[in-house]
Protein backbone atom coordinates (compact mmCIF):
# COMPACT_ATOMS: atom_id res chain seq x y z
CA UNK A 1 0.00 0.00 0.00
CA UNK A 2 1.33 3.32 -0.48
CA UNK A 3 2.59 5.47 2.10
CA UNK A 4 -0.11 8.03 1.57
CA UNK A 5 -3.25 6.23 1.31
CA UNK A 6 -2.52 4.21 4.69
CA UNK A 7 -1.98 7.25 6.14
CA UNK A 8 -5.28 8.27 4.75
CA UNK A 9 -7.25 5.37 5.73
CA UNK A 10 -5.90 4.76 9.22
CA UNK A 11 -8.83 5.35 11.26
CA UNK A 12 -9.50 4.24 14.92
CA UNK A 13 -11.60 1.03 15.18
CA UNK A 14 -14.58 1.15 17.88
CA UNK A 15 -15.77 -2.17 16.91
CA UNK A 16 -13.69 -5.17 16.38
CA UNK A 17 -14.67 -9.12 14.92
CA UNK A 18 -14.09 -12.07 16.99
CA UNK A 19 -11.17 -12.97 14.58
CA UNK A 20 -7.42 -12.81 15.79
CA UNK A 21 -4.42 -11.47 13.82
CA UNK A 22 -1.66 -13.86 13.52
CA UNK A 23 1.31 -14.61 15.67
CA UNK A 24 3.75 -13.26 12.71
CA UNK A 25 1.19 -10.28 11.88
CA UNK A 26 1.52 -8.92 15.63
CA UNK A 27 5.46 -9.63 15.28
CA UNK A 28 5.13 -7.53 12.30
CA UNK A 29 3.46 -4.71 14.26
CA UNK A 30 5.69 -4.69 16.95
CA UNK A 31 9.44 -4.81 14.84
CA UNK A 32 8.20 -1.47 12.99
CA UNK A 33 8.12 0.20 16.51
CA UNK A 34 11.97 -0.40 16.78
CA UNK A 35 12.34 1.42 13.29
CA UNK A 36 10.60 4.66 14.60
CA UNK A 37 13.22 7.80 15.16
CA UNK A 38 14.84 7.68 19.18
CA UNK A 39 16.17 10.69 20.60
CA UNK A 40 19.50 9.83 21.48
CA UNK A 41 18.90 6.20 19.65
CA UNK A 42 17.75 5.55 23.40
CA UNK A 43 14.91 2.44 23.67
CA UNK A 44 12.88 4.20 26.40
CA UNK A 45 9.88 2.13 26.63
CA UNK A 46 8.74 -1.28 26.49
CA UNK A 47 5.97 -3.36 24.91
CA UNK A 48 3.52 -6.06 26.72
CA UNK A 49 1.81 -7.87 23.88
CA UNK A 50 -1.71 -8.97 25.70
CA UNK A 51 -3.61 -12.06 23.59
CA UNK A 52 -4.77 -14.06 26.32
CA UNK A 53 -8.68 -12.77 26.09
CA UNK A 54 -8.99 -12.87 30.03
CA UNK A 55 -6.48 -10.82 30.74
CA UNK A 56 -7.81 -8.45 28.13
CA UNK A 57 -11.36 -8.45 29.86
CA UNK A 58 -9.74 -8.54 33.36
CA UNK A 59 -8.25 -4.53 32.33
CA UNK A 60 -11.19 -3.56 30.25
CA UNK A 61 -13.27 -4.41 33.61
CA UNK A 62 -10.50 -2.90 35.73
CA UNK A 63 -10.82 0.30 33.86
CA UNK A 64 -14.20 0.40 33.49
CA UNK A 65 -14.75 0.14 37.10
CA UNK A 66 -12.48 2.90 37.40
CA UNK A 67 -14.23 5.20 35.16
CA UNK A 68 -17.24 4.65 36.65
CA UNK A 69 -16.67 6.47 39.69
CA UNK A 70 -16.57 9.93 37.86
CA UNK A 71 -16.68 9.89 34.55
CA UNK A 72 -16.65 12.69 31.85
CA UNK A 73 -19.73 13.01 29.99
CA UNK A 74 -17.73 11.19 26.86
CA UNK A 75 -17.08 8.79 28.66
CA UNK A 76 -20.78 8.00 30.65
CA UNK A 77 -22.20 7.71 26.71
CA UNK A 78 -19.21 5.12 26.10
CA UNK A 79 -19.94 3.37 29.66
CA UNK A 80 -23.87 3.30 29.31
CA UNK A 81 -23.09 1.19 25.56
CA UNK A 82 -24.35 -1.96 26.29
CA UNK A 83 -21.30 -4.30 25.95
CA UNK A 84 -19.17 -1.38 25.54
CA UNK A 85 -15.18 -2.41 26.44
CA UNK A 86 -12.44 0.51 26.21
CA UNK A 87 -10.82 -2.05 23.51
CA UNK A 88 -13.96 -2.48 21.72
CA UNK A 89 -13.45 -6.12 21.92
CA UNK A 90 -9.97 -5.82 19.98
CA UNK A 91 -8.99 -9.60 20.71
CA UNK A 92 -5.08 -8.19 20.91
CA UNK A 93 -4.09 -5.48 22.76
CA UNK A 94 -0.19 -3.72 23.22
CA UNK A 95 0.42 -2.13 26.57
CA UNK A 96 3.30 0.05 26.14
CA UNK A 97 5.20 1.86 29.50
CA UNK A 98 7.77 4.51 29.13
CA UNK A 99 10.87 5.13 31.41
CA UNK A 100 9.68 8.33 32.74
CA UNK A 101 13.32 9.15 33.45
CA UNK A 102 14.24 9.83 29.97
CA UNK A 103 12.87 12.84 29.25
CA UNK A 104 12.54 12.12 25.35
CA UNK A 105 10.58 9.19 26.35
CA UNK A 106 6.87 10.80 25.47
CA UNK A 107 8.58 11.36 21.80
CA UNK A 108 10.44 8.26 21.43
CA UNK A 109 6.80 6.22 21.93
CA UNK A 110 4.92 8.55 20.11
CA UNK A 111 7.03 7.65 16.67
CA UNK A 112 6.77 3.99 17.84
CA UNK A 113 2.88 4.05 18.23
CA UNK A 114 2.37 5.72 15.01
CA UNK A 115 4.86 2.66 12.94
CA UNK A 116 3.02 0.65 14.54
CA UNK A 117 -0.90 2.52 13.69
CA UNK A 118 0.37 2.31 10.31
CA UNK A 119 1.74 -1.27 9.70
CA UNK A 120 -1.15 -2.88 11.11
CA UNK A 121 -3.38 -0.43 9.07
CA UNK A 122 -1.38 -1.73 5.73
CA UNK A 123 -1.48 -5.45 6.56
CA UNK A 124 -5.00 -4.46 6.28
CA UNK A 125 -5.40 -4.56 10.06
CA UNK A 126 -7.35 -2.39 12.15
CA UNK A 127 -6.48 -0.26 15.50
CA UNK A 128 -7.33 1.76 18.15
CA UNK A 129 -5.16 4.13 20.44
CA UNK A 130 -6.55 3.94 24.24
CA UNK A 131 -6.04 6.58 26.24
CA UNK A 132 -9.42 6.26 28.72
CA UNK A 133 -7.15 3.49 30.95
CA UNK A 134 -3.88 5.72 31.50
CA UNK A 135 -5.37 7.26 34.75
CA UNK A 136 -6.29 3.51 36.20
CA UNK A 137 -3.02 1.85 35.38
CA UNK A 138 -1.07 4.99 37.16
CA UNK A 139 -3.27 4.37 40.35
CA UNK A 140 -1.77 1.56 42.49
CA UNK A 141 -4.14 -1.14 41.36
CA UNK A 142 -2.90 -0.04 38.08
CA UNK A 143 0.46 -0.79 39.01
CA UNK A 144 0.29 -3.92 39.74
CA UNK A 145 -1.64 -5.55 36.80
CA UNK A 146 1.13 -3.29 35.15
CA UNK A 147 3.57 -5.26 37.37
CA UNK A 148 1.35 -8.82 36.50
CA UNK A 149 1.86 -8.83 33.17
CA UNK A 150 5.51 -8.39 33.35
CA UNK A 151 6.07 -4.47 32.74
CA UNK A 152 9.12 -2.92 33.91
CA UNK A 153 8.21 -1.62 37.75
CA UNK A 154 10.17 1.58 37.32
CA UNK A 155 7.85 2.44 33.86
CA UNK A 156 4.82 4.50 33.78
CA UNK A 157 1.62 3.73 31.47
CA UNK A 158 1.65 5.88 27.77
CA UNK A 159 -0.76 3.89 25.83
CA UNK A 160 -2.81 0.73 25.22
CA UNK A 161 -3.31 -0.05 21.10
CA UNK A 162 -6.34 -2.65 20.79
CA UNK A 163 -5.33 -4.18 17.07
CA UNK A 164 -8.14 -6.33 15.20
CA UNK A 165 -10.76 -6.37 12.19
CA UNK A 166 -13.74 -3.72 12.19
CA UNK A 167 -17.12 -5.07 12.29
CA UNK A 168 -18.62 -2.09 10.41
CA UNK A 169 -17.50 0.37 7.83
CA UNK A 170 -16.14 4.13 8.05
CA UNK A 171 -16.75 6.49 6.21
CA UNK A 172 -13.81 8.89 5.55
CA UNK A 173 -14.43 11.85 8.18
CA UNK A 174 -13.31 15.42 7.85
CA UNK A 175 -10.05 15.59 9.24
CA UNK A 176 -10.28 19.68 9.97
CA UNK A 177 -8.71 20.90 6.34
CA UNK A 178 -10.85 23.68 6.45
CA UNK A 179 -9.70 24.57 8.60
CA UNK A 180 -5.77 24.77 7.38
CA UNK A 181 -5.43 28.64 7.66
CA UNK A 182 -6.22 28.62 11.54
CA UNK A 183 -4.11 25.40 12.47
CA UNK A 184 -1.57 26.08 10.20
CA UNK A 185 0.93 29.13 10.06
CA UNK A 186 3.68 29.38 7.22
CA UNK A 187 6.50 31.87 7.39
CA UNK A 188 8.11 32.68 4.10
Amino acid sequence: METEKVIKERRSTRGFTAEKISDDAINKIVESAFYAPLAVNTVSWHLTVLKNEDVIDRLADEIKEFLSIDPAEHVKKRLAMEGFSPFYHAKTVIVMTVDEENKYSHENAGASIQNMLLTAKDMGIDSIWVGMGNAYLKTEKGKKFLKDIGAPEEYEIIACLGFGYRNYDVPMPDKHLGEYDKIVNVIE
